[in-house]
C-alpha cells in the first residue's frame, strides 16, 4: 500500500503514531493491536485501512519517504540558491535534528527488515536509488566538472552513516558533531570541484 505524499490527515495521524511506535518501542512492537492501544481506537477500525501488519508497514515506509518528499519540495521552494539547497537536504538525509532523529531509527528499523523481506527490500532499494538519482542532477549542476555519479554515490553513503549514528548513538554523534561532519563532507566537494577546475585550465 503507498501513501501518496498527501494522505488524508486520518491516515497521516495514525502513520505518525505508528512512526512514533516504532522509534520508542522497535518494529517488533508496530503491531496492529498495539497501533490500536496507543490511538485508542478498536483493531477493526485499523484493519479497514491496513488490513495487515506488512502493509501498515509499507504505508509508514511511504509516509516517511513522503515527508522527506515534501521537506526538499519545501525547500526548493524556499531557498533560491542551490548550494543552499543542497546543504540543506543534506542536512536532512544526515537526521541532524534532534526532530529527525526519530525518522532515523525507523529507517534503521526498515534497513534492518528490508533484509529478509522481498517486498520491503524493493521499496526500500527503490526509494534508494530515487534519492541517488536527485542528489546526482544536483551534484552535476553545482559541480559539473566532477563525475555526479561517483560523488553523489560516496555523499549519500556518507549521510547514511551520520543517520546511523545518529540513530543508534546519540551521545556519540550528537546534532552540532553531525552537522559538522555534513559541512566538511561537502566542503570537500568544493575542494575537488576546484581541484579539477585548475587541473582542467
Amino acid at each position: 500500500m503507498e501513501i501518496e505524499p498527501r494522505a488524508s490527515t486520518a491516515t497521516a495521524h495514525v502513520l505518525d503514531a505508528l512512526v512514533h511506535v516504532i522509534a520508542r518501542d522497535g518494529l517488533e512492537a508496530a503491531s496492529i493491536d498495539g497501533l490500536a492501544a496507543e490511538l485508542d481506537v478498536t483493531v477493526a477500525e485499523l484493519t479497514t485501512h491496513f488490513p495487515s501488519k506488512d502493509e501498515l508497514l509499507q504505508a509508514a515506509m511511504d509516509h516517511i519517504i513522503a515527508g522527506f518528499r515534501r521537506r526538499f519540495e519545501a525547500m526548493e521552494a524556499a531557498t533560491p540558491s542551490v548550494r543552499d539547497r543542497f546543504e540543506q537536504m543534506c542536512m536532512a538525509l544526515a537526521c541532524v535534528t534532534d526532530d529527525g532523529r526519530e525518522a532515523a531509527i525507523v529507517w534503521l528499523w526498515f534497513a534492518a527488515k528490508s533484509t529478509s523481506n522481498d517486498a520491503f527490500a524493493k521499496n526500500y532499494q527503490g526509494a534508494w536509488k530515487r534519492l541517488e538519482e536527485r542528489l546526482e542532477k544536483i551534484v552535476a549542476e553545482i559541480y559539473p566538472e566532477l563525475h555526479a555519479g561517483s560523488e553523489s554515490a560516496l555523499l549519500l553513503a556518507t549521510l547514511d552513516g551520520i543517520a546511523l549514528a545518529r540513530a543508534s548513538e546519540p551521545p556519540r554523534m550528537p546534532p552540532n558533531r553531525a552537522a559538522y561532519l555534513v559541512e566538511n563532507a561537502l566542503r570537500r566537494l568544493d575542494d575537488r570541484s576546484l581541484g579539477a577546475e585548475r587541473y582542467n585550465d
